[in-house]
């Protein structure tokens, strides 16, 4: 039961755990929505609803997050790395290290 769950010693010594962490919460985002073929069905409105009730988990259980809203991935590792503070560990500029990681596929003809 979901009641002894919540009540159970395990709960709180995860949730005393979670509070001794940094919490990202990665927010959808409409434009990063496409069809992947594992979910059932690709529905905004149940996404929003899935968000929405996340959201009000962390509430309820006072859990100090940070929501990132940005739908561009660059942004979102660019704020976890400042809070987390791994910026200075890299010294090198996302934008570049972007692009010494890129794979460039060459182009087939058949």
């Amino acid at each position: 039961m979901v009641s002894e769950l919540l009540g159970s010693q395990e709960f709180r010594d995860y949730m005393a755990w979670v509070d001794r962490g940094r919490v990202f919460y990665l927010r959808p985002h409409r434009s990063l929505l496409e069809d992947d073929g594992v979910r059932a069905a690709v529905d905004w409105e149940s996404v929003v609803r899935i968000d929405g009730m996340i959201k009000f988990m962390l509430e309820q259980y006072k859990v100090r997050y940070l929501p990132i809203d940005t739908p561009s991935m660059q942004e979102r590792v660019r704020a976890v790395q400042f809070v987390l503070g791994e910026a200075a560990a890299f010294p090198r500029r996302l934008e570049e290290e972007e692009q010494a990681n890129q794979v460039v596929l060459p182009l087939v003809r058949r």
